[in-house]
């Protein structure tokens, strides 16, 4: 099974190199300008380059870790790191490599191995806004309340953090307060 997935992923890999070789073959020179522009995002400097526009970027791993945002045990949790050194060319060489084995070769190409936590920890007062629906409870309160074990205090109308976070904040030892007037949590 691994072995035709190995080939397969050998094979699109080849086609897709093959198709940037055609474009540029017969495209004439716009084949050879997109073949360029893919190269050089595939090349890109390591350096930052100061222009009119700016100098934000995306922190790398090591400005993560210094800043105390990668393997903190508290705070606001961001997201998750991508798995360090996987770009394409890395993907191909592991594929390519005839010393692994075929499902260890697949599952690198693939990359499914999941980073560590990014999260703010140094974060006091905290204030989410989006339009309804995009996902603020489930990615960003509910992981925070189960995991934060410091105390905090929730403006929730609807009870629903109550209702699905309030029994692991007991397990930690927090004294849990809901004020529900209207009887929306409390029966």
């Amino acid at each position: 099974m691994y072995k035709l997935s190995r080939v397969m992923l050998i094979g699109a890999a080849a086609l897709l190199v093959y198709s940037n070789v055609v474009l540029c073959l017969i495209g004439g020179w716009p084949g050879w300008i997109v073949l360029g522009l893919l190269l050089g995002v595939a090349f890109k400097r390591k350096g930052r380059i100061l222009s009119a526009m700016g100098t934000a970027c995306w922190a790398s791993e090591e400005e993560l870790r210094r800043a105390g945002m990668l393997g903190a045990r508290h705070g606001l949790i961001l997201g998750r790191l991508g798995a360090a050194g996987r770009n394409i060319f890395s993907r191909l060489r592991a594929l390519l490599n005839g010393k692994l084995p075929d499902k260890e070769a697949c599952e690198q190409f693939i990359a499914r191995k999941e980073g560590e936590l990014v999260r703010l920890p140094q974060a006091i007062h905290t204030s989410v806004f989006a339009p309804t629906g995009v996902g603020k409870g489930v990615s960003c309160v509910i992981p925070f309340l189960l995991t934060c074990d410091e105390s905090c205090v929730v403006i929730d109308y609807k009870g629903e953090l109550a209702s699905l976070t309030a029994e692991a904040r007991r397990r930690m030892g927090q004294e849990i307060v809901v004020l529900d007037p209207f009887k929306v949590v409390t029966q």
